[in-house]
């Protein structure tokens, strides 16, 4: 494990985090766990330069073997959970978000935010300045492109992109160099 200058790991009361051989945490990284959650990272896990990774409220993120994040990652997980999958990579400004702002049904006075998980297949590749919203799966072996806002299910080996994505190609594979 790998933990550069300047990290900063914040842990309340009944959370969870751990953090598998080999796994390299950025300068300025900040990853927190509080209330009830946990956040784990397989081995071989890299996380760039300034990311953010949060767990509260029942909040669970889970982070498979060799997947990268490249520099200034967002990603936060309030009662849900946050799924990525094996040999993933991450380019830079990436942000993932479920339940980190609720919303109240005025007329009723019940909280209707949106908690549904985000779960993320096997070497999935997501280019610079994506967002990933709550409910979102992307199948595994997919690629979704840059500055893409993913707001519903993507399928398995297939290129996607756009505001919000939608499926460009279908039966593709890449490769990590």
């Amino acid at each position: 494990m790998d933990i550069s200058n300047h990290c900063e790991i914040y842990l309340d009361d009944y959370r969870y985090v751990y953090l598998g051989e080999y796994d390299k945490i950025g300068y300025k990284t900040i990853i927190t766990a509080k209330d009830n959650s946990q956040i784990k990272m397989i081995d071989k896990v890299q996380v760039g330069r300034a990311g953010e990774i949060h767990a509260c409220n029942l909040g669970k993120i889970n982070i498979g073997t060799e997947t990268t994040f490249c520099c200034y990652l967002y990603m936060c997980s309030e009662k849900s959970l946050v799924e990525i999958r094996e040999q993933c990579v991450f380019s830079y400004y990436v942000k993932l978000n479920v339940g980190s702002h609720r919303l109240i049904n005025k007329n009723e006075g019940i909280d209707v935010t949106n908690r549904k998980s985000i779960i993320i297949g096997k070497h999935v590749w997501c280019g610079m300045g994506v967002t990933i919203m709550p409910w979102c799966q992307i199948g595994d072996e997919s690629v979704v492109g840059a500055s893409s806002l993913v707001n519903n299910e993507i399928p398995s080996n297939c290129t996607c992109a756009g505001n919000p994505a939608k499926v460009l190609r279908k039966n593709i594979e890449w490769f990590r160099k």
